[in-house]
């Protein structure tokens, strides 16, 4: 729960330096400067104990079962390359001031 809350800081902190902000705990109680708060420390500890206890049993039966398919994992490969892909160009169109300098690669020719 603490590096959770730990890496939701440093992320909130350094999105706000690049002028984004995508979270705002400041109205609820017990916050540090909007970045984090009690309540969604313990929110994040509760997730993370359902992900190591529910999710990630089933995922990692789920890879050993298909770590012997090499064509099974081609395709997921695939699939989440484009997915990431699309994911930086929709940011591209969000926030373009401030990606041109953080990923120099998805400038637009001039």
């Amino acid at each position: 729960m603490v590096l959770l809350t730990l890496l939701e800081f440093f992320t909130g902190w350094f999105m706000e330096g690049i002028r984004i902000k995508l979270w705002d705990y400041s109205r609820y109680e017990l916050n540090y400067k909007g970045y984090i708060c009690l309540r969604a420390s313990i929110l994040w500890g509760i997730a993370s104990f359902i992900f190591y206890m529910v999710v990630y049993p089933f995922l990692a039966r789920l890879i050993s079962e298909l770590s012997g398919n090499l064509f099974i994992i081609a395709v997921l490969t695939m699939f989440y390359s484009l997915v990431a892909i699309d994911f930086m160009y929709t940011a591209r169109y969000v926030y373009p001031e401030e990606l041109i300098n953080l990923v120099p690669f998805m400038r637009k020719n001039r």
